[in-house]
């Protein structure tokens, strides 16, 4: 709450004083500050893949597509080099190994469960090939940033009404951070109550009570400690197929953007948007304009990889998306505001990103050639 009043004492500052009615001088200010934790996470994936792409030994450790276990056991047989390069991806399971896709449900499994994932992301940006140096771009975006302080700075002319640019700019900038960091120690909560969770599950499986660990979710905590005393009163396998069942199937769901009255998920259906949609409308969180071919990724099980110069479409973004921001050239999300965790991490790095747009998900497909104009707020989809 504190971030947004920060945020928007900005926008007026900026609208009133700057003509800045699109806002994207306002979300200019807030691209490339660092310390980001969100953000951070990208750059170290991208880290280790530039390390990797700098030695022909450790590239050929990772290249192909075996597993982890294998790709370690091959690092671990190439000495000093290896036992960095492992260093350094122990180092990031230990500080970003809490986070994933739709990190805030407990059933979703962390990236520190599933190396493998880390490692095709790894891979992916080595693929990119050294001309996307992601330091020297944030350089760009930063030399860019200061330039668009000092245009504003030469604009205010006042130096009264520069100090109170300045102090609002300040605690949006740390208002942004602050809310990354938040949401960074409760994930790592939430992560740490699945691997107790977890770890109950293959306690109650071993004992033939459960068929597999991950059953603990489709309980509450009562029913839970019910099945594990052995006292609960209901027919626990029968419950957990159906609440699987009932998960499955509430994955594929579709609903509208607004409700009214009841709707029925598993009769409803959402309208087609896409015949004869040719520009989309949401809100522009991070400057710019791009075209280039789409892709869309729909849920949190997809394992979809973002190729350079692709547009990501999702239909929401949280910290655990921010491997597919790395290469991105711009975002597009069905949901979201200007300090969405996704346009957070978007304005870090550079990408022009609209977001709030409702049907994107359902009225683009991947290949297709979208241009964005984030500083209209628009989508523009061709004919």
């Amino acid at each position: 709450g504190t971030a947004m009043s920060h945020w928007t004492s900005l926008t007026r500052i900026t609208r009133r004083w700057l003509d800045d009615e699109d806002l994207a001088i306002a979300t200019g200010l807030l691209a490339a500050r660092g310390e980001v934790v969100s953000a951070e996470a990208g750059l170290a994936i991208s880290t280790l893949a530039t390390a990797a792409r700098k030695h022909p030994s450790l590239a050929d450790a990772i290249a192909g597509d075996d597993r982890w276990e294998d790709v370690r056991a091959r690092l671990d047989g190439l000495g000093a080099t290896g036992t960095l390069f492992l260093e350094a991806w122990d180092a990031f399971m230990r500080e970003y190994g809490h986070r994933s896709r739709g990190e805030l449900e407990v059933a979703n499994a962390r990236w520190a469960e599933r190396p493998g994932y880390i490692l095709d992301v790894v891979r992916s940006y080595m693929a990119q090939g050294p001309a996307h140096d992601v330091e020297i771009e944030r350089r760009q975006r930063i030399e860019e940033r200061e330039a668009l302080v000092e245009r504003c700075h030469a604009s205010l002319g006042n130096p009264l009404k520069r100090a109170v640019f300045d102090r609002f700019l300040d605690l949006s900038i740390a208002g942004a951070r602050a809310r990354e960091a938040v949401k960074n120690e409760g994930v790592r909560r939430i992560a740490a109550i699945r691997w107790l969770l977890l770890a109950l599950g293959e306690k109650l499986t071993g004992r033939g009570i459960l068929d597999t660990a991950d059953d603990v979710f489709y309980l509450t905590f009562d029913e839970l400690e019910a099945v594990r005393v052995g006292e609960a009163l209901f027919e626990h396998e029968g419950l957990i197929r159906r609440r699987r069942a009932d998960r499955e199937r509430d994955m594929t769901v579709d609903p509208p953007p607004v409700i009214i009255g009841d709707w029925d998920a598993k009769t409803g259906r959402t309208p087609d948007l896409s015949v004869g949609t040719t520009t989309l409308r949401g809100i522009g969180v991070s400057p710019g304009s791009v075209t280039g071919p789409a892709r869309v990724i729909k849920r949190v099980e997809d394992e979809d990889t973002v190729l350079p110069g692709e547009i990501l479409v999702a239909p929401f973004t949280d910290p655990g998306w921010t491997p597919y921001f790395m290469p991105a050239a711009g975002i597009v999300m069905d949901m979201g505001g200007m300090l969405s965790h996704g346009s957070i991490i978007a304005r870090e790095y550079g990408l022009p990103a609209v977001v709030n747009v409702g049907p994107a998900t359902r009225s683009i497909t991947t290949g297709q050639m979208i241009r964005i104009d984030a500083d209209a707020g628009e989508v523009h989809i061709p004919d």
